[in-house]
Formats: structure tokens, C-alpha cells, sequence
């Protein structure tokens, strides 16, 4: 039995090439997407991570922030 991968792949070559360079387009499209959004991640932790360094941050522990958050959304 194939694959999901492989039957995608089967229907992907039937297509007629216009209809597989749209799809090609799309699909390299949504991989320059997740390199934007790793990079915009690693971006975020390098300033929060500078930002407790010179002091400017506190780090919370993650049950006391989890309650604070329950407490206001309740509000």
C-alpha cells in the first residue's frame, strides 16, 4: 500500500505542468515561510535572553505564570 507521500507524488506528476509549477511555487513559498518564522523565534529568545542579562527582565517560573494568566482571564 503507498504512501500518502508517495500518492501525493503520483498526483503531483499527473498534473499537467503549469498546474505542478503552481504547486512547486506553493510549496517553496511555504518553506521560505517556516525559515521566516524560526528566524523571527531565535530573534525573540536572543533579545528576551539579553534583556535578563542586563537585568532589564526577571524570569518567572511557569506555574506562577500560568496562575496569573488563569487569574486575569477569569477577571
Amino acid at each position: 500500500m503507498p504512501s500518502i507521500s508517495e500518492e501525493l507524488e503520483a498526483a503531483a506528476l499527473a498534473l499537467p505542468r503549469a498546474e505542478r509549477a503552481r504547486w512547486i511555487r506553493q510549496l517553496i513559498v511555504s518553506l521560505d515561510e517556516e525559515d521566516d518564522i524560526e528566524e523571527a523565534w531565535h530573534d525573540e529568545v536572543r533579545q528576551r535572553l539579553e534583556s535578563y542579562h542586563r537585568g532589564q527582565a526577571k524570569l518567572i517560573d511557569a506555574d506562577e505564570a500560568l496562575s496569573a494568566a488563569r487569574s486575569r482571564l477569569s477577571e
